[in-house]
């Protein structure tokens, strides 16, 4: 592993795996005791708002926050005054929220979210003045500082939402958990990363970043559709109940994704951008990387999809049943959403913003168009099963667009160096499906062991026969490295 400075992809996903793992493994604690005390009709409600939050998330990047950590040239100046050219964007796009609030009250049906978006427009205020302070942490490497301020926010949002909760707000805790984990975020970054507020803004500073940053503002908003019009569409035609077990379906589904792609996908761009003009090491890098990814995925979906009933009911109970099928669905796109998960960070780090947009249309088109199918059937497991089929051809897209305008190199050379994981996840799931059902445990918490030991030990005859465990022999040699010295993969199997 080539060091980057001080800190080489494999140290930073380290420190970014130990602040992750603790924030997914609370955010699950957290959600299981907060499905227990709110209904699902709580968290449909939310959900239904929260697509128009984040669709004010993408509106206020602009791509700065990428183009602070892309542009090294960028001044302590011309950073500053970005950062206060933000504070002017995000009160004009909190009042635009809080005005949104009544025609959201209209399309819902329901005058609680003019209330709502009132309320929420400080959380769009303080994720949008938020960006250049995070994305200077991010430039500067500070990651351990970051999965510092990850912990303690989630704890104190959580805690707080709990206790709003047991009082009776009902959604209202969901609500106010999101203001001020947004708020503790601007002011922890705020604090760490020394921007200031300037008395006059540079503008020859963003104009300087606008042609990295519009393409990638263009990317987010094609992002978002593509991965927000579900929810959109779904409490629009549905109605609140649906949404909230396919948006805890999806929800679920995200944690492997947060697990892996999650820890790795937001250090590669501030690490990688160092090498924007030495392409081949990149791509080396990258390789390398979605071997490990790949591998985890191919665990992730015969799990998931075998354990999916067992999965829901021990975390979030009997009342969230009705998000099982959806997830069995969904589950069934954690390969190609954990796969392309880092390649935003390579378009990124290449600075090749504009092909990211071009993908991103045609994945949102692609996805649009399967998306509006499934809302027409009236079923929230087609839908699911429709997004799951969506990602699938999303992966094929941005690849082949990756590898022939980033790297000019064959996108079918490259995913066939990923068959064999493939194929092993569509004989563990069969294997899983023929088994499973002949085996009569009833207690639900011995079927979920039952299912992840068959599916441990099907993964681990894979990886043997395949000699798949290569890539992780790798990282744990990266993690053994002494003093610029790493052990030898013989070593290493010679010592196991």
């Amino acid at each position: 592993m080539v060091f980057l400075g001080e800190m080489s992809i494999k140290k930073a996903a380290a420190i970014n795996a130990a602040s992750r793992y603790s924030a997914v493994i609370m955010n699950i604690i957290f959600t299981a005791i907060l499905s227990r005390i709110l209904l699902p009709d709580d968290y449909g409600i939310v959900a239904a708002v929260m697509v128009f939050t984040t669709f004010f998330e993408r509106l206020s990047d602009l791509g700065f926050g990428a183009a602070v950590i892309q542009q090294k040239e960028l001044s302590k100046t011309d950073i500053d005054s970005i950062f206060t050219f933000t504070i002017f964007l995000g009160f004009i796009l909190g009042v635009l929220f809080m005005l949104l609030g009544y025609p959201i009250a209209r399309i819902y049906k329901s005058d609680v979210y003019v209330m709502i978006c009132i309320i929420l427009s400080m959380s769009v205020f303080f994720n949008t003045i938020n960006m250049v302070p995070k994305a200077v942490l991010m430039k500067e490497k500070k990651f351990a500082l970051i999965g510092i301020r990850v912990i303690v926010v989630d704890i104190a949002g959580f805690g707080l939402a709990i206790l709003l909760a047991l009082f009776g707000f009902k959604y209202y805790a969901l609500i106010w958990q999101s203001i001020a984990s947004a708020f503790m975020k601007f002011m922890w970054n705020k604090q760490t990363s020394k921007v200031k507020i300037t008395v006059k803004i540079n503008f020859a500073a963003i104009r300087g970043v606008s042609a990295f940053s519009l393409f990638q503002f263009a990317s987010n908003l094609m992002n978002y559709f593509e991965q927000n019009l579900d929810n959109l569409l779904i409490g629009i035609v549905m109605g609140s109940s649906p949404l909230a077990f396919y948006d805890m379906a999806y929800r679920i589904t995200k944690y492997p994704v947060n697990f892996t792609g999650g820890i790795i996908a937001p250090v590669l761009h501030p690490i990688l951008s160092e090498y924007q003009h030495a392409k081949e090491i990149i791509y080396v890098k990258y390789m390398k990387i979605q071997e490990l990814i790949s591998k985890v995925a191919a665990f992730c979906i015969p799990f998931c999809f075998s354990a999916g009933y067992e999965i829901i009911a021990l975390l979030y109970g009997d009342q969230w049943l009705q998000a099982v099928k959806p997830f069995q669905y969904l589950s069934t796109a954690i390969y190609p959403i954990l796969f392309v998960s880092t390649s935003k960070a390579i378009f990124q780090s290449l600075g090749d913003t504009k092909t990211l947009f071009k993908a991103g249309c045609i994945n949102a088109i692609f996805t649009g168009a399967l998306i509006i199918l499934g809302v027409r059937t009236g079923s929230i497991e087609t839908i699911a099963l429709l997004v799951a089929v969506a990602n699938w051809g999303n992966m094929f897209t941005t690849i082949t667009m990756l590898m022939t305008k980033g790297f000019h190199k064959s996108p079918i050379g490259f995913l066939a160096h990923f068959s064999k994981d493939l194929l092993a996840i569509v004989i563990m799931v069969a294997i899983l499906e023929l088994v499973t059902p002949y085996v009569p445990i009833t207690n639900v918490l011995l079927s979920f062991g039952f299912k992840l030991v068959l599916t441990m030990a099907l993964y681990g005859a894979y990886l043997w026969i395949t000699k798949g465990y290569e890539p992780f022999v790798s990282l744990l040699s990266g993690f053994l490295k002494k003093k610029g010295k790493a052990p030898t993969v013989e070593k290493i199997r010679k010592d196991d």
